[in-house]
């Protein structure tokens, strides 16, 4: 379950290995969706862990309906907005019809739109994480799981995790996010739909061929992911080795 229960999918991605020795620092890297449903502790909790940034990668429209109420310590929140879906035509969501696969492929196609279409997005979210030099920040979308599992699959790999260590992070999600909670009733709250948790789940599950699909596209439009790191997102060699100064022991 979460780390913070009042705040969907809220963990530390950091702690893992890389490849050259290292370790992520715990502490520093937090990621969540929203914080709409936030309580007094997770306030509390949230000052305890020195969360001084917040970015929130969700659409103004997003923003609008689940605003993120004051915060005990206010940290700086930005807004870093991606509203996915943009490449698909319209598809009914709002209607039990819809087939489970078909809720799937339209997953695996924000995934690709992710990784090709908002390299602009997660290199503003790059700039912030090496601006803060001290305390922690947190990525957070709606369910903290698509936009936000994808920034920070591409933040532990540039800090130098293996593809399949990343991997088992980012699905990680399945065991920490509550879908009874928080996904049911945002899809009775976008798509006026009545879903059980266990249906809740399936429909919005993490799923490694989404993940792969992303790193997939990357690798076909910059031709990898080195590449991908370097022109879209802007983290030269310099920068990459502040990073890793900023973020690993």
């Amino acid at each position: 379950m979460s780390d913070i229960p009042s705040i969907a999918n809220f963990r530390d991605f950091g702690g893992l290995a890389t490849l050259d020795g290292g370790r992520i620092r715990k502490g520093r890297l937090f990621r969540s969706g929203l914080l709409c449903d936030v309580d007094e502790r997770g306030r509390e909790r949230l000052a305890d862990l020195d969360v001084r940034l917040i970015c929130d990668m969700r659409s103004d429209e997003e923003c609008r309906v689940n605003p993120t109420p004051p915060l005990f310590h206010s940290p700086r929140c930005i807004n870093l907005p991606i509203e996915p879906g943009k490449r698909l035509a319209d598809l009914p969501l709002g209607t039990p019809s819809v087939s489970l696969d078909e809720r799937s492929h339209r997953l695996h196609v924000i995934y690709v739109e992710l990784a090709e279409d908002h390299a602009e997005v997660y290199a503003k979210y790059f700039d912030e994480l090496l601006a803060l030099e001290t305390g922690a920040s947190l990525l957070h979308c709606t369910a903290g799981k698509d936009r936000t599992g994808f920034g920070a699959a591409v933040v532990q790999r540039v800090l130098g995790v293996s593809e399949r260590d990343v991997m088992a992070d980012y699905l990680r999600t399945n065991d920490t996010l509550d879908f009874g909670r928080f996904i049911a009733p945002r899809l009775k709250q976008y798509y006026n739909l009545d879903f059980t948790p266990e249906y809740a789940k399936e429909v919005a599950q993490a799923r490694s061929d989404f993940l792969e699909a992303a790193f997939e596209a990357i690798d076909e439009r910059w031709e990898s992911f080195e590449a991908y790191v370097e022109q879209g997102l802007g983290m030269t060699k310099p920068r990459i080795e502040r990073l890793r100064d900023l973020y690993l022991d």
